[in-house]
């Protein structure tokens, strides 16, 4: 019988064999360095025309932040219409994404439509770069824009990643090839890093996501390291303050946490937490006076009056009628407001809920018709099969003159899809389709399949392994059925975004259900290499749109032709 020869090679599908660590330490840092890389270079391309002009802000969206970063910095307030209302100022920093309300000084302001937190802790990092005189967006608005994005994000992400890769390289019992495809995915197969070179608040919840991983996976194997609490506790704050349906994934972190260590958990998870919300909820205290985010204010308020239905017959677009004024003015005390001789009534512009038949606004615009950005508002509502007229208090900031968010003003992507059946399709596999334009995550189905079968989910810690499963296969189900089940207004993919952005901060969890996956296949090249396959077309749908996120997904322009091709689509 002949004597077996040495090998120098490396089985990278063996589970046993490991690479030597300069030579994994070289694949990670290449994959790395490579996204941080493209990062960069697209940030350094990245621009949107503004007329003649050029802007770094690339959305509605991301200027509702970037125009409150500004205020804070050089107002002190939240406010926003000082930039908004201005001829010059407005056509850079101008949004749709904006609400109106009653400001601290009595008269109406404007302010972004988005939870204060990330734009307030930008704002810091910006005040201290124009103290330090870096910084400055009324000088050098690009350079500003782009250092605090290097700075506020993509730093922060790569940084995210390099852990990742640390947390991959300790996984035990994975083949090299599972942990190099899972790092490579991480690093290009998902459309986080595509938006990480414009200022949104699902980066942020991605990397929350991320931490919390980490620290769970620490203090399964160290659980009395207190700053590994501490960080389970802020990540997993922060990740429901970035992203509101991620409030699931806190409590299955707090859950966890308690599970691991209940006296530890008190003492360093819980106020980590609770620093978190207060922050959250603090800064939109003194934003808006409330603990109510924003966005929520789209309804009208309570019942303040209740009138016979004959009172509509005189609800005629323009001006009031003296004597219908004259009756609501006797009622003053019942409706907080005396009616002025500018008052108007306007038929309805906002979508109405299902409940109402018929609605009104009566807005008194108290300064005249020179200051048409000051009025008061009440709410006229018709419910269905009622013989009785409501008026209710104004308390839908969205309602407002000008809103975008209008009928007659909203189109197309933004008009919502009346059908749920096709929201669902494209949602899941359509234009927007998370799993047409990432189409990795098929992977990761099959992976937590397989981790649920596996040996160890039958072993002593089965518990551990079928748990984790059902978190991830749960929540994602969860969030999805979550923004399914929203009303039309609701139902836009998210807008104009290369790809179903509600979905991303998922991405942390499919990737390690990736693993169990290309473990499986490792052994078989064809699979194999139909797996880098759909990691190439993953990594392509996330580059198309690497300069501008803001723009419709690619399968979404190739769907008129497709439709052409296949008219049931």
């Amino acid at each position: 019988m002949e004597e077996s020869q040495p090998t120098d090679a490396v089985d990278l599908t063996s589970t046993d064999t490991r690479v030597a660590w300069p030579l994994r330490c070289l694949v990670y840092t290449l994959l790395l360095v490579s996204a941080f890389a493209s990062m960069t270079v697209r940030l350094g391309w990245t621009e949107r025309k503004v007329g003649n002009e050029t802007s770094p802000m690339l959305s509605a969206n991301d200027r509702s932040r970037w125009v409150t970063v500004r205020a804070l910095v050089e107002t002190g307030g939240y406010e926003i219409d000082r930039y908004t209302h201005d001829p010059i100022e407005s056509r850079h920093w101008n949004t749709i994404d904006k609400v109106v309300h009653e400001g601290a000084d009595g008269r109406l302001r404007e302010y972004s439509s988005k939870p204060p937190l990330l734009a307030t802790a930008v704002a810091g990092v910006y005040a201290a770069g124009q103290r330090l005189g870096w910084l400055d967006f009324n000088t050098n608005l690009f350079p500003s824009i782009r250092g605090l994005l290097l700075v506020c994000q993509i730093l922060p992400l790569t940084i995210t990643l390099g852990v990742f890769a640390w947390f991959l390289d300790r996984w035990p019992g994975v083949s090299e090839v599972s942990r190099f495809f899972t790092f490579a995915a991480a690093c290009w197969g998902t459309h986080v890093t595509t938006f990480a070179v414009t200022l949104n608040n699902h980066h942020f919840a991605v990397m929350a996501v991320y931490w919390s991983l980490f620290a769970l996976v620490a203090l399964w194997r160290h659980p009395q390291r207190s700053g590994w609490w501490i960080v389970l506790g802020a990540s997993g704050g922060l990740a429901a303050a970035n992203e509101l349906p991620a409030l699931a994934w806190t409590l299955m972190v707090v859950i966890a946490g308690f599970g691991l260590s209940r006296e530890r958990a008190w003492r360093w998870m819980l106020p980590a937490l609770l620093v978190v919300a207060l922050a959250y909820f603090g800064t939109n205290i003194i934003a808006h006076r409330t603990l109510r985010m924003p966005y929520s204010f789209r309804s009208d308020g309570p019942v303040l009056l209740m009138v016979d239905e004959a009172f509509a017959e005189d609800l005629q677009p323009g001006q009031m009628p003296i004597e219908m004024r004259r009756q609501l003015n006797r009622q003053s005390s019942r409706l907080g407001l005396q009616l002025g001789p500018f008052t108007l009534i306007e038929d309805n512009q906002y979508p109405l809920p299902g409940w109402v038949a018929q609605r009104w606004v009566i807005r008194d615009y108290v300064m005249g018709p020179a200051r048409s950005d000051q009025w008061r508002a009440l709410a006229v509502v018709k419910p269905h099969g009622s013989e009785q007229i409501e008026i209710r208090a104004w308390a839908n900031w969205y309602d407002y003159p000008g809103s975008y968010w209008h009928d007659h003003r909203r189109g197309g992507i933004d008009a919502g899809e009346s059908s749920l059946v096709w929201y669902a399709f494209h949602c899941l596999i359509g234009h927007h389709g998370y799993f047409s334009l990432t189409p990795l995550w098929l992977l990761s189905v099959w992976g937590a399949w397989l981790a649920w079968r596996s040996p160890s989910a039958s072993g002593p810690n089965r518990h551990v392994v079928r748990g984790a499963v059902l978190a991830v296969v749960a929540l994602s189900l969860v969030v999805i059925g979550f923004y399914l089940s929203r009303p039309l207004l609701d139902r836009n993919y998210g807008g104009q975004a290369s790809a179903l952005r509600w979905l991303f901060w998922l991405s942390p969890l499919w990737l390690v259900a990736l693993v169990p996956a290309i473990d499986s296949i490792r052994r078989r090249p064809w699979a194999l290499g139909l797996a880098w396959l759909l990691l190439l077309l993953s990594a392509a749908s996330a580059l198309v749109a690497g300069t501008n996120p803001w723009v419709h997904p690619w399968l979404y322009a190739l769907w008129p032709w497709l439709y052409q091709v296949w008219p049931w689509l």
